[in-house]
């Protein structure tokens, strides 16, 4: 039996300025990851499995910002 999931991996970099020097400053770095099974083995099921992935990255990376006061 074959299965299906959607995998969604992303890095987020927070880069803020420096005005000091004029430059950037690496606030944080973070990969974000998640893999949802499809509930079914066909394109409508990948891409419903992709958009529940999409939006648990989402999530992830809001709550990671909130971290930072962003």
């Amino acid at each position: 039996v074959q299965s299906s999931a959607a995998l969604v991996r992303l890095r987020a970099s927070l880069i803020a300025r420096d005005d000091a020097t004029g430059g950037n400053v690496l606030q944080g770095q973070t990969l974000l990851t998640a893999q949802v099974p499809a509930n079914t083995a066909d394109a409508a099921g990948g891409a419903q499995a992709m958009a529940r992935a999409v939006d648990d990255v989402a999530a992830q990376l809001s709550r990671w910002l909130e971290r930072y006061g962003r």
